[in-house]
């Protein structure tokens, strides 16, 4: 095995380094001659670490082994919070669209569920959409003026294939959604 010289090293060799922390594989970074010190990334928290260019050597293959096994063990981690973030903000987004439905039904409006969305409406034809994730309101047959909402001609309703919408406001700030639900509710109940 041995160690590596200077110059029979190119980056991304996989190297094995002394540093601080103790033995480190992974692909060489860098190599400085002047200074002495090699690169390495380590590949398992993504930073790079140093140390001296005389640590470095070729990784035996327990030290490769043990590399992937903490890869795949940050891999799995990263795979189980990707998830469990999901499943709060799916969570999060039902009690958030629930709440909306039932401040509707309070209000004596008729929700249902219509695919993406719940449909929300008075019995003249007018209602509103509100998208599952409460990230869309689709306003069918009404608008309203607000900063949020963006009006739709009846041509681009049709290229869109969105009936009778007048007005949408998509990508909903958390923050202002409420204002915005209890202004089309309240626009839904004057009709």
């Amino acid at each position: 095995m041995g160690q590596y010289r200077g110059d029979t090293v190119s980056n991304d060799d996989f190297v094995s380094i002394m540093t601080e922390k103790g033995r480190i594989v992974g692909p060489l970074h860098l190599i400085d001659l002047y200074e002495g010190i090699a690169y390495v990334n380590h590949i398992s928290s993504g930073s790079i670490v140093c140390g001296p260019v005389s640590s470095v050597r070729v990784p035996t293959d327990e030290e490769r082994a043990d590399v992937w096994h903490h890869v795949k063990l940050a891999e799995t981690l990263h795979e189980s919070e990707r998830q469990v973030a999901e499943v709060l903000a799916s969570t999060s987004n039902d009690r958030r669209v629930q709440g909306l439905i039932s401040r509707a039904k309070a209000r004596g409006l008729t929700v249902v569920e219509a695919g993406g969305f719940y449909k929300v409406f008075v019995e003249k034809g007018e209602s509103v959409y509100i998208s599952k994730n409460c990230r869309r309101l689709d306003l069918s047959g009404f608008s309203i003026y607000h900063a949020l909402v963006r009006q739709i001609s009846e041509s681009e309703a049709s290229v869109r294939r969105l009936g009778r919408v007048c007005a949408q406001a998509i990508d909903i700030p958390d923050e202002h959604l409420d204002q915005l639900w209890d202004e089309c509710i309240d626009a839904l109940c004057a009709k």
